[in-house]
């Protein structure tokens, strides 16, 4: 009997879930081309490109969605955790508290609760040079 190294079978693994990531955002995008109009769709199609990594197309997938429904509290969330990704902490924290007011999510909150201290010093710091 043959024992594989655990860390290869770690690596396969890993390589199979971003394969499969990257096949569910392919099929957000041929579903997004039947029905452009439907916010829910940018939303999840931005929700894969944040566990890519890809926190650009993620906004752009987000704003497309706010512009469509205003009211979804999905795309400010993961329109917030993508600027966490970019650290851009203020914008975070305003979308991450926009989604809790349209729609509480304990994710969202305990996300908020990481970038607010961030996004508080940045504040602060722009306060003493104005």
């Amino acid at each position: 009997m043959c024992k594989q190294d655990p860390s290869i079978l770690h690596i396969k693994e890993m390589c199979f879930l971003r394969e499969w990531v990257e096949s569910m955002a392919e099929r957000f995008t041929d579903t997004i081309k039947l029905n452009p109009r439907l916010a829910i769709l940018y939303a999840k199609r931005a929700s894969v490109f944040v566990k890519l990594q890809k926190p650009n197309a993620a906004i752009r997938d987000c704003d497309r969605a706010i512009e469509i429904n205003p009211d979804s509290a999905q795309p400010y969330e993961w329109r917030g955790k993508a600027h966490k990704l970019l650290g851009h902490w203020e914008e975070a924290a305003h979308d991450l508290a926009l989604a809790c007011n349209l729609d509480y999510d304990e994710d969202a909150s305990a996300r908020l609760k990481e970038v607010q201290p961030r996004a508080q010093k940045i504040a602060e710091h722009w306060r003493k040079y104005e």
